[in-house]
Formats: C-alpha cells, sequence, structure tokens
C-alpha cells in the first residue's frame, strides 16, 4: 500500500466539520502536520474522545481548527481558521460563545448585500455537538442558521458562494506536483455514469492523505438545506462533494474538501431562516 500501516493511520472524521479518531500504531516520522497558529487560550474548545476542535473567539469571524491527539500532544489535523461558511456574503462575527458539557452554542451578527443594493444586517446562531455514531468513530455536528429579514444578493461574480470548504494541510508547488497528489485517495460523490451524468446519491466526500497520514470525511445533511434552488445553487446538480486544490500568492498550494459549486444558476438566497448542517 504505502509506508504507512493500515492502523497507523490519524482518522479524522467530519459531519459539515471534522472530528477524529487516533491510530491504533504509530503514524510514520516521516508525517508533516498542517501548520498550527490557533491560540489555545483565547479559543473555545470541545473535545470527544481523542480529538479536540477549537472555534474562534468572541469578536473574531466564526472558524475551527481540528487537532488530533498523538504521543500524549494535540497535532493539527486541519489548517487554522477555517470558516463555516464560505463566501464573502458569509462574514459571521461571534458576539457570544458558550460551552456545555457536549456543545458549543455560537451566536452573531452578519453583513451581506440586500436585492436593493444596499447593506443588509441579519443574525445567525450555531450549535456544535460531539456525537458518537459508533464507538470508534466520534463525530462533530455542526448546524448554522442565518436569520434573513429579507433576501440576499449573493456575490457570484469572483468566487461561487456559499460553499462548505474545510482546509486540511498546505505544501509547495514543487512536492504537490512531484509527491503529494500522488499519496492521496479521494472517494467523491456524487456518483457519475458513464456518459458523465451525476446522480443524486450520498452526500459525502472522504480523502486519505498519505502525505500526513490523515483521513477525512464530511458528510452534508442536504435535507436541511432546503433554500437551495434555481435561484441560487440547486443542490446536486451544481454542488459536488469534493476536493480542492488552491495556489496562495506566496506560492505555496492549499488542499481542501467540502461541498463545492461548480456554477450558479441564480444569486438570490431567500429571507428566512437558512440552514447549513
Amino acid at each position: 500500500m504505502s509506508q504507512f500501516n493500515r492502523r497507523g493511520f490519524m482518522r479524522t472524521l467530519l459531519v459539515t466539520a471534522v472530528g477524529a479518531v487516533p491510530a491504533q500504531a504509530a503514524v510514520s516520522n516521516k508525517s508533516v502536520w498542517p501548520f498550527f497558529d490557533s491560540d489555545l487560550s483565547s479559543s473555545t474548545n470541545l473535545e470527544h474522545g481523542p480529538q479536540q476542535l477549537r472555534i474562534s473567539p468572541t469578536g473574531s469571524p466564526l472558524a475551527f481548527q481540528n487537532f488530533l491527539r498523538f504521543d500524549d500532544q494535540w497535532k493539527p489535523a486541519t489548517l487554522a481558521n477555517n470558516p463555516f461558511i464560505s463566501g464573502d456574503s458569509f462574514s459571521l462575527i461571534i458576539s457570544k460563545i458558550q460551552r456545555e458539557d457536549s456543545h458549543i452554542r455560537c451566536a452573531g451578527q452578519g453583513k451581506a448585500e440586500g436585492t436593493d443594493g444596499k447593506s443588509l444586517s441579519y443574525s445567525w446562531d450555531s450549535e456544535i455537538s460531539a456525537v458518537s455514531p459508533a464507538t470508534d468513530a466520534p463525530w462533530f455536528r455542526f448546524r448554522t442558521t442565518l436569520h434573513l429579514p429579507a433576501p440576499v444578493r449573493l456575490r457570484q461574480d469572483t468566487r461561487i458562494e456559499p460553499q462548505i470548504i474545510t482546509w486540511l494541510s498546505s505544501s509547495s508547488t514543487l512536492m504537490e506536483g512531484q509527491s503529494g497528489s500522488w499519496r492521496r485517495v479521494l472517494l467523491e460523490q456524487p456518483t457519475r455514469n458513464s456518459l458523465g451524468t451525476y446522480g443524486n446519491d450520498l452526500p459525502a466526500v472522504y480523502l486519505l492523505d498519505q502525505n500526513v497520514g490523515v483521513e477525512t470525511l464530511m458528510y452534508f445533511d442536504v435535507s436541511e438545506m432546503s433554500w437551495m434552488s434555481t435561484q441560487n445553487l440547486p443542490r446536486f446538480l451544481v454542488y459536488r462533494c469534493t476536493n480542492i486544490s488552491r495556489i496562495e500568492k506566496d506560492g505555496t498550494q492549499r488542499l481542501g474538501i467540502g461541498l463545492l459549486a461548480n456554477q450558479a444558476t441564480g444569486n438570490i438566497l431567500p429571507a428566512g431562516d437558512v440552514s447549513f448542517t
């Protein structure tokens, strides 16, 4: 298979976010963990088995970073400052955050552009909970709800929004081209037939990255995201559960996975409660 023993991987499971399970054997010392720049003292943390989720503090944009416990130390399994929802219309500033047992609840304000071209303020709340569908597979479940008093005009000119992206790691473009991309296994959804037509099956994505010894899985509960339509982004007609690679200005290359869109059929997000789960 590779230089890694199959049971030697750190395993990360995500439910529109991140979770993790430790390996049963040692990870190779050639593993390169993602860069860590999250401040433990200022974040609100939620531990679930051998994993830890860190949420950004009040006054900052809603974001997270996930960690795995390895050799009695927390090792980052994602990059820092992953937004819950990606897009210019979803800058969610935290005004309140509270930890209760196996839950973290956040609330705050966001700003977007209304259909009249004027600035539109809205409130939002988010709940992160630790769930255990199996004893060896602890998950984190994220549910964020926007309370829109009026429709929002989405900004689809530069990058399509909204999307849900978890940025996992960063490397040089040289490393990525020579060996990095060859050492990963991706299972994306929905499936396609021989002519390239997509289905509407399991909304999930799996990535095994042997460069860092981490498995990542994300599942999206699209049944709660009833706002999807031809007015904005019609579910799996344009959305894909897959990976993304982006070259930054400093020449590094970011790797992420999530719920990604390849086009938009409209730019209106309806008024009311808009959920992302």
